[in-house]
């Protein structure tokens, strides 16, 4: 008898669960924004890619602008960049990565709320006229003294790329 109750309930949560799965809920989205090509997750070297704020009527949070795009390369270093100042606006951002740099672009409003994230995008060849963005490199530096926290301490910084963010 306990055996086919658990059996019960464990058939009754695994179609909650999957249920759930299913289910779009909106609440934590503040805002939406969509790709000149959603379907699309190859975007050539240097193309100038379109993006556009659309409205949650679900959302928890109102969204405030500014809204930015954030590209945050695979091993890279992470930008921001001003896309639009209103819902339904839209902006374009250069690709300015290396072929084969794959990355996830994500979308925030002035108070840091999003407007969601998706992966899997790659660049691919294109144009070769843009400033590729700087990849991370390694950092290396020292402290001066090394072990008196309440000191003030001088920072040394000896390998890596500037800027250093």
């Amino acid at each position: 008898m306990i055996r086919k109750m658990l059996v019960l309930v464990g058939a009754v949560l695994f179609e909650a669960l999957a249920q759930a799965a299913q289910t779009p809920t909106t609440a934590n989205y503040s805002f939406w924004f969509q790709t000149q090509d959603d379907g699309n997750k190859m975007i050539p070297q240097c193309a100038s890619w379109k993006f556009t704020t659309l409205d949650n009527p679900g959302a928890v949070t109102s969204p405030s602008p500014p809204y930015y795009l954030q590209v945050a390369p695979e091993n890279g270093l992470v930008i921001t960049q001003e896309i639009t100042n209103s819902i339904g606006g839209s902006g374009n951002w250069t690709a300015n990565y290396p072929v084969g740099t794959n990355m996830i672009l994500a979308m925030i409003d002035a108070d840091g709320n999003t407007g969601g994230s998706v992966g899997n995008y790659s660049i691919v060849t294109g144009s070769t006229g843009c400033t590729t963005a700087l990849k991370a490199t390694s950092l290396s530096f020292t402290t001066n003294p090394a072990s008196n926290p309440c000191d003030a301490m001088n920072l040394t910084i000896t390998a890596g790329t500037a800027p250093f963010v």
